[in-house]
């Protein structure tokens, strides 16, 4: 009988602690999701009209400074704009934030 309530013990040790472990990368995992590059000192907001076979990186590309990382500038289109995918089409009118440094 002590040898159950051992191993029952240490079951359940085990799992309280992989229970801390998922728990702790979900949380950890959330933000950093979460916590994309929105920045929000001063910006200047252009109006971007979405040409044939534009995509956002290349919009992005077009209002970051030169060999910039254009990520940030995507992540910022997709929340200013609410969009929940990347898909954009051709005459769509976007808010393209421009941050003057």
């Amino acid at each position: 009988m002590m040898k159950w309530v051992e191993i029952m013990s240490r079951l359940f040790l085990v799992i309280a602690v992989a229970s801390v472990v998922i728990g702790a990368s979900v949380a950890l995992a959330g933000k950093i999701i979460d916590s994309g590059p929105v920045r929000t000192d001063p910006v200047t907001i252009h109006s971007h009209t979405v040409q044939p076979g534009e995509t956002l990186w290349d919009i992005a590309k077009k209002y970051s400074r030169p060999n910039a990382d254009p990520r940030p500038v995507v992540y910022n289109i997709k929340v200013i704009n609410k969009l929940n995918s990347s898909i954009i089409h051709p005459g769509q009118v976007l808010a393209v934030p421009v941050w003057e440094d």
